[in-house]
């Protein structure tokens, strides 16, 4: 699955109105290790906060600052689990879904790794600002005791691996070769 929020839903919202983006990260750090241990095998995500969106005013195209958002990716322990049961799951752990487009189930699984640091074939074609691989936080639960608590936040190192582990699947070798993008 992958799913977006948006700092701006919910600061004006009626529940968390005025909240600084400062605390905003943090409350979705705290949602999401939440989410993580009880629904997920693997989740990762990054905030966005230097993007640009192009917007009409007037007529003219004009480039504006994108609003700070989150994107996140995850596998179900259940991998069955239907649209209903996911959007229970996000209302459950208090992740609030502006609107039925950042909801999706994944169809390619590196793309969408791929999007999290904007260097899938949609965001280079968009010219999106390029993430940084190490803003990227991941969590996993561990294959060898997948019945017991044992799932972490991943240091930097694991988090890197599991990163160059999803980018370099067959469509994440073409779309770095097709955008010139070198290992390393």
């Amino acid at each position: 699955w992958w799913a977006q929020c948006n700092y701006e839903y919910e600061a004006n919202g009626k529940d968390h109105n005025g909240i600084s983006e400062a605390d905003w990260r943090q409350l979705m750090y705290t949602r999401f290790t939440a989410f993580a241990r009880d629904y997920c095998d693997e989740f990762a995500f990054i905030f966005h906060d230097r993007d640009i969106e192009v917007i009409e005013i007037d007529g003219k195209k004009v480039q504006c600052p994108k609003g700070l958002h989150v994107h996140f990716e995850w596998t179900c322990k259940h991998e069955k689990r239907t649209r209903h049961a996911v959007e229970l799951a996000l209302k459950r752990a208090d992740i609030p879904i502006s609107s039925d487009k950042n909801l999706e189930w994944v169809q390619n699984w590196a793309s969408t790794t791929q999007y999290l640091i904007h260097i899938s074939a949609e965001a280079m074609a968009d010219r999106k600002h390029i993430y940084n691989v190490r803003d990227v936080l991941v969590w996993l639960r561990n294959a060898k005791t997948p019945n017991q608590t044992d799932y972490a936040w991943q240091n930097e190192q694991g988090a890197n691996d599991w990163m160059q582990e999803n980018l370099h699947s067959q469509a994440g070798e073409q779309t770095r070769r097709a955008h010139g993008l070198q290992d390393g």
